[in-house]
């Protein structure tokens, strides 16, 4: 393995050449990421990305808008809040992506965003291609040694038909921060420096208060990657040290967790799950290689890889100079396997029922049973994958460096460069995608302008329905409290009320006294004949 940039260059015209490097791989991907997801720029401002159409951006934007309301007008903790589910309010942290939120706020304090509008949204759906492009990038140029082999890996990852897929998932797209740590805990397997060991605890810390998912595939990551390498660290010259120190380190996260652990702990899912549940959400093996196998879509699903991806990293494998391509090749197998769920899917057919390694693993590792989405674990393959056709490239130019002159060489790798980023565009990215508008009723504005209406109820109340993410998104409009609730994961009793509106069949005078009853000052009738209506309780 290799530091970054070399030894060489004089301090001050290294650090130049490493600014003018940083700042165009940003503008890069920057510009990359508007390609990839048009037309969302000349849309940005009423429109957000569709994604697999859950709807859950409308969730991540209400999250904006309480961490603000949390932090700085009720100044209170953002993991809970009775604003939503009233009277009984729930617990945040499984789903709060409080680092984004409070980097939402910051943008939004200062361009002057409403904290509430698309444009915010879509503003960092394209920064968080940003930061896992350059993180990747870092990861892969410590490994080969290379950056045009770096860029050419990140590209895969970056580009990645996951991501493109759960563009309605912020939490989903911001991996770069665990990518970090990932980056600087390789770092420190090879230094034993306190200073790599730091950032490792800084980024992995910023990635679990940005995304739970990611940060506990992060750290299934590093538990494997340190398995695998048992025999480096034992010969490292300065082994007690190096353990040591990791260790402290890792016991040094646990406080910086514990305010999301502590909420965490009287969350439940919105829905009975067991290790069965989780086979439809699972990746089937064609899935890796034809797009969209069972979704019957023109886009590649979330698992896609492709044969071209596959067959470089492959053929990164043949390389024998890099002594680490076998671990990366071996993580990269473990997470497909895992990504496959209890059970192995061919079409809609499933075999080994219960025997693959996720069934076992569901009921001792809590994070298991929390995501309920096998597949996703895909995106870590995915990096693995990227790292291992980097090390392809780096092949490639270690042997041309040895036999051509710098100007051919540069000549075809920049050409192979270009041909791998147009096969990722007609392999990943494909046609325009599909987008949300997010227009809110006119009965809000009512709502707002009268002061005696201080909780509402939206009607109808329904689970997995896609309304119940919208009543979040229009609720930063009206800004009031309100009895529904769409969360994953909440509090056991935050449902109570909602049970019970799911049982009505009507709407008359013993539903209006029991909304009375519990605090409720008007309702809020949809239907999608009609315009929306108010109707005052109180």
């Amino acid at each position: 393995m290799v530091t970054l940039g070399s030894s060489h260059h004089p301090p001050v015209r290294h650090l130049r050449r490493s600014i003018l490097l940083w700042a165009g791989l940003s503008v890069t991907y920057l510009l990359l990421a508007i390609i990839a997801t048009r037309p969302l720029l000349a849309n940005a401002l009423h429109f957000t990305p569709r994604g697999s159409g859950s709807g859950d951006q409308c969730q991540f934007i209400w999250f904006f808008w309480w961490t603000k309301i949390a932090l700085f007008q009720l100044h209170q903790s953002p993991f809970w809040t009775d604003v939503i589910y009233f009277p009984y309010g729930t617990e945040l942290a499984h789903h709060s992506c409080l680092f984004t939120n409070m980097l939402a706020i910051l943008v939004s304090s200062v361009s002057g965003i409403p904290i509430n509008a698309p444009l915010l949204y879509n503003l960092f759906v394209l920064l968080s291609f940003m930061v896992g492009g350059l993180a990747s990038f870092a990861l892969i140029r410590y490994v080969t040694g290379y950056s045009l082999a770096a860029f050419a890996g990140s590209l895969v990852f970056t580009f990645s038909p996951y991501f493109l897929f759960h563009l309605e998932h912020l939490n989903l797209l911001f991996l770069g921060w665990g990518i970090l740590a990932i980056y600087f805990s390789l770092r420190f397997l090879d230094s034993s420096l306190w200073s790599d060991l730091i950032w490792a605890g800084v980024f992995f810390t910023i990635q679990l208060y940005s995304s739970l998912t990611n940060a506990m595939q992060v750290g299934s990551f590093l538990v494997l990657y340190l398995l695998l390498s048992v025999r480096q660290i034992w010969a490292h010259p300065e082994r007690g040290r190096l353990i040591w120190r990791g260790l402290l380190g890792a016991l040094a996260t646990i406080p910086l967790a514990l305010p999301l652990l502590i909420s965490l702990k009287n969350a439940r899912a919105a829905w009975p799950l067991t290790w069965r549940d989780s086979i439809p959400r699972s990746a089937s093996l064609p899935d890796f290689i034809v797009p969209s196998s069972r979704m019957q879509q023109p886009e590649p699903g979330e698992v896609f890889l492709g044969w071209l991806i596959l067959g470089l990293a492959l053929a990164a494998l043949l390389y024998p100079a890099h002594k680490s391509r076998r671990k990366w090749a071996a993580l990269a197998g473990i997470f497909l396997i895992l990504s496959l769920g209890p059970s192995l899917a061919l079409g809609d057919r499933v075999y080994l029922d219960g025997w693959l390694p996720y069934r076992w693993l569901y009921g001792v590792v809590p994070y298991f049973s929390l995501s309920r989405t096998p597949a996703r674990f895909v995106i870590v393959a995915q990096l693995c994958l990227a790292v291992l056709i980097g090390i392809g490239f780096a092949a490639v130019l270690s042997y041309t460096q040895r036999r051509i002159g710098r100007l051919l060489r540069m000549v075809i790798i920049s050409a192979g460069e270009v041909l791998l980023a147009v096969a990722i565009y007609v392999l990943y990215i494909r046609g325009p995608i599909e987008l949300s508008r997010m227009d809110v009723p006119a009965v809000y504005e009512q709502i707002k302008a009268d002061s005696t209406i201080k909780v509402i109820c939206d009607l109808p109340i329904s689970e997995k329905l896609q309304i119940c993410n919208w009543y979040l998104y229009w609720q930063t409009e009206h800004c009031r409290k309100a009895v529904n609730g769409y969360l994953a994961h909440h509090s056991q009793t935050a449902t109570g009320l909602i049970d019970t509106i799911k049982t009505w069949q009507g709407f008359g005078p013993a539903e209006k006294a029991l909304l009375i009853a519990d605090g409720v000052d008007a309702v809020v009738l949809h239907d999608p004949e009609k315009e929306s209506q108010l109707i005052r309780l109180k």
